[in-house]
């Protein structure tokens, strides 16, 4: 009886082409992972949230619908993003789990949006806020870089230098830096006449949108 489940299973796997990117249902597919369980570093995902049963029998609709998806409304209370199924219904996350869920490589070893022995597929949930954004990415956003005469990248005067957009997300990358200052930034630094800083520390993937 089990032989003819799993390659009842099998045979699913087979024939659905499970596709990698953007999910309708907002989450990101990241693709499938080996999981070594106690290897350095310990689980890509560390924290157990559930078991759902007879996943094994399930297609790849139902996996979604009965497994996927709640699986992501566990980790979306616990504050994680970034979640896991492994076993075909083992629902796992945890609050680092944004960088350790690739720590074992890669595996072809995952079938319809779900990992199998040793193997776990993984996701992020999506968040629309933090997908649309601007990039400073050129070495003068940075917040040594000094312009003392102008024009400036801030400067909201239809000049063709105009890198500001109000109020929207930005994200820092390249030579700019991965993060906003946290401590006082003098005038007329970052190519803007006045400057931004966060006056407390960076918050935790976990935390979500801070104030």
């Amino acid at each position: 009886m089990k032989s003819s489940i799993a390659f009842s299973a099998l045979l699913q796997c087979l024939l659905v082409l499970v596709i990698q990117g953007n999910y309708d249902n907002g989450l990101e597919q990241l693709g499938c992972y080996r999981n070594r369980h106690c290897a350095l570093g310990g689980r890509p995902f560390p924290v157990h949230l559930k078991t759902f049963h007879d996943a094994l029998h399930m297609n790849e609709s139902e996996l979604e619908v009965k497994v996927i998806r709640p699986c992501a409304e566990l980790a979306k209370k616990k504050g994680y993003l970034w979640f896991g199924i492994e076993y075909w219904g083992e629902c796992w996350s945890g609050e680092h789990a944004h960088s350790t869920y690739f720590k074992d490589g890669r595996s072809s070893h995952c079938c319809n949006g779900v990992g199998k022995d040793n193997t776990v597929f993984a996701y992020r949930i999506k968040e629309p806020m933090c997908d649309q954004y601007m990039t400073f990415d050129d070495e003068t956003r940075a917040q040594n870089y000094t312009n003392i005469d102008g024009p400036f990248k801030t400067d909201n005067n239809g000049s063709t230098n105009h890198m500001f957009a109000g109020n929207l997300w930005y994200r820092f990358l390249g030579n700019t830096g991965t993060a906003i200052a946290t401590t006082c930034v003098p005038p007329r630094h970052c190519d803007a006449i006045l400057t931004g800083w966060m006056k407390d520390e960076h918050p935790r993937v976990t935390d979500g949108v801070v104030n």
